[in-house]
């Protein structure tokens, strides 16, 4: 039995540790921490060396508990970190300063011109709403507006 933990724990250990250096590549900072706690818990060389620098170890129980709850601590952590992914912009009010400037700077574009909204699909999943700027006549900016990387069309 003591081997199968000792598999089980290099296993899921090398796995939170791969977890942690893909949460901190991706910048979710506090999951990488928690994955490094897993991590620290589950490989068994620093599970002893903390053990012997402590004085005590855990029992295989509290950990069998902790390591998942703090494993769902942290992937609930990274999806609400995802936030809202209807927009690029991290902050309303910085979308609003942004598109303010654009629509500015458009207005002041000497030829005429129609904002479009495309939506994006991709193997079946959708993404963001692109703006295409389409500027000529008929047939030409709907031709355009279908293909894939398009982001103005001009006469």
């Amino acid at each position: 039995m003591k081997l199968v933990f000792l598999l089980f724990g290099w296993l899921f250990g090398l796995l939170f540790f791969l977890f942690f250096h893909l949460s901190f590549l991706s910048k979710h900072y506090l999951s990488a921490v928690i994955f490094l706690i897993i991590t620290a818990l589950s490989l068994p060389p620093i599970r002893h060396l903390i053990s012997h620098s402590l004085g005590f170890s855990l029992p295989v129980w509290v950990r069998g508990v902790l390591i998942p709850a703090l494993f769902f601590l942290s992937v609930f952590l990274i999806f609400k970190g995802m936030g809202n992914k209807d927009s690029i912009y991290k902050n309303p009010e910085i979308e609003k300063k942004l598109m303010t400037i654009y629509e500015d700077r458009m207005s002041r574009w000497p030829v005429p011109y129609e904002s479009l909204y495309l939506e994006k699909t991709t193997a079946g999943v959708e993404c963001l709403d692109h703006i295409v700027v389409a500027v000529g006549k008929g047939d030409d900016r709907v031709q355009a507006g279908r293909r894939r990387h398009v982001n103005a069309v001009i006469e």
